[in-house]
């Protein structure tokens, strides 16, 4: 493996020998997407059911805290790896 490296470097191929450029390009360009799924499922929690629970006798904390985990399916949703079709 370090003979294959040290060829590499005499080719100058130093792209292949830095994974993080590409791991930084793949972060770039699906943020906007899993960004854009995110507040969508963040929007859709309907606050009306915040409300019912602290008419039902919850606390406000705890209210918040169970509130938090109506986004999360849309969350799962949106950072899931897609599978290409081959």
């Amino acid at each position: 493996m370090g003979a294959l490296i040290e060829m590499m470097k005499q080719l100058d191929w130093s792209p292949l020998l830095i994974p993080m450029k590409t791991a930084v390009a793949a972060t770039v360009i699906a943020f906007p997407l899993m960004y854009r799924n995110a507040r969508a499922a963040f929007e859709l929690v309907d606050p009306d059911l915040i409300y019912a629970a602290r008419t039902l006798g919850m606390s406000a904390t705890a209210a918040c805290r169970r509130g938090m985990y109506l986004p999360v399916p849309g969350l799962r949703a949106s950072w899931r790896p897609r599978r290409q079709a081959i």
